[in-house]
């Protein structure tokens, strides 16, 4: 719900074919595909991706990640052909893009040894393994399987990887506008703030390290008034904060 309600949100406020909707976007999709929802996770995933490859090109680094994403999903649903189609354009890409000696052009070029090699019935064992993967190594609170190192190391070059700070006003790195958390967004959105004004606090609040739900707990009146956040809104989150140290 959390990651349905912000990107509905984003897709009001910015629109479709926003960075930051097609993140939401993304983030949704491995949600869904935590929870089964194979189809809908294949669906969000293609519409996302069509529009990255119309406003982003075929060779953006956050195209052939969700486009990856989705071969990984429909590997689990066992639609070989498909994935292994679609893993096929994206590791050409990447080779244009990345140059093939670029880790993560190797780890997509182990992916489609990998389904090639199921397909023809040759890796029983690395089939069992690889099931345990999910598409998306999120900061958002999505939690997916335990992923092997080697995939991990793969989808460190996802769209939305990273993690978030755990010391207030301290980034965990630094972030660029587009990778900010759905978490934060969405604990704005609940509280009463609205969202239009909830999506230009989010990138001080990122960028002063406050990007994640431990972050936020060490947040101070005196903090929010720092990042001109207004008088109604900075009792409203405070009041939140307050009512989980309760808890």
């Amino acid at each position: 719900k959390l990651h349905r309600a912000v990107w509905v949100a984003r897709q009001r406020v910015l629109g479709d074919e926003h960075l930051e909707t097609l993140i939401s976007a993304n983030n949704l999709a491995g949600a869904l595909s935590k929870v089964g929802k194979w189809d809908e996770t294949v669906k969000v995933y293609q519409e996302t991706l069509a529009i990255m490859l119309r406003i982003l090109g075929g060779e953006h680094p956050q195209t052939l990640a969700t486009a990856t994403n989705l071969a990984v999903v429909l590997y689990r649903m066992g639609r070989m052909s498909e994935a292994t189609a679609l893993q096929i354009k994206t590791l050409a890409a990447q080779q244009r893009s990345l140059g093939e000696s670029h880790r993560t052009t190797k780890e997509s070029a182990k992916f489609l040894q990998l389904l090639e090699e199921t397909s023809s019935g040759r890796s029983t064992l690395e089939h069992a393994d690889m099931r345990k993967h999910d598409p998306v190594n999120s900061s958002s609170n999505v939690h997916h399987d335990q992923l092997s190192k080697k995939h991990a190391d793969m989808r460190k070059h996802d769209l939305v990887s990273g993690s978030c700070s755990v010391h207030r006003g301290q980034p965990s790195r630094k972030r660029q506008r587009h990778e900010f958390s759905d978490e934060v967004f969405a604990i704005m959105l609940s509280v009463g703030i609205p969202c239009s004004e909830a999506q230009d606090y989010l990138g001080r609040f990122v960028d002063d390290g406050f990007d994640c739900l431990a972050a936020l707990q060490t947040m101070t009146e005196e903090d929010l008034r720092g990042m001109k956040v207004t008088a109604c809104h900075r009792r409203l989150l405070l009041d939140y904060c307050a009512s989980l140290h309760k808890t």
